[in-house]
């Protein structure tokens, strides 16, 4: 029980290799896992594609999930071109902690009321492991319904203050915390 979650289940991972050896393929399922009272479906994939062009490891991932409420309603998530590059850390592997990834790519997200959502990597978004959340970097995330709507989440400068600032399609501003 962490924070009044309760979870059960099983979540696998299975590995080809090392985090960190080029061509190394991560997949993560998910087996009778629940939170709470919801069963989430995960199936994910992570592939080390060795150093790009700067030097630096990249991994593409691939992943799917569905949660299934109580009533039998769900919502699933999916993204299919997420890249994460390694950027600062990677030469102190027992160490996390200085650990900052760049991240790219969009996603899509169906309710369990039918409302679909895609975003995408505006500017690209940084991770530093020892923040919880994003610490700069733009995603535009688009609502498709009866009216398309339109928000904008900056991350703000690399600041580790668990905020961000959102901007509506109707020109809206206003800051929101990122820890729930």
């Amino acid at each position: 029980n962490n924070n009044g979650v309760t979870r059960k289940g099983k979540v696998i991972v299975t590995y080809t290799g090392r985090y960190r050896d080029a061509g190394t393929v991560i997949h993560i399922t998910s087996e009778n896992y629940y939170v709470n009272a919801n069963k989430v479906d995960i199936d994910r994939t992570i592939t080390n594609n060795g150093e790009n062009a700067a030097g630096h490891l990249w991994y593409s991932i691939v992943s799917n999930r569905k949660v299934t409420f109580p009533d039998g309603t769900f919502s699933t998530s999916s993204t299919d071109d997420k890249t994460r590059e390694w950027i600062e850390g990677s030469n102190t592997p027992r160490e996390f902690s200085d650990d900052v990834y760049k991240v790219n790519g969009t996603a899509t997200h169906t309710s369990r009321r039918g409302i679909v959502y895609d975003a995408s990597t505006e500017t690209t978004l940084t991770r530093k492991v020892s923040c919880h959340q994003f610490t700069e970097g733009v995603v535009k995330i688009i609502r498709y319904g009866q009216r398309e709507r339109y928000s904008v989440i900056d991350f703000g400068n690399g600041e580790c203050d668990d905020e961000a600032t959102v901007t509506l399609d109707n020109g809206r501003v206003f800051t929101i915390s990122l820890i729930h």
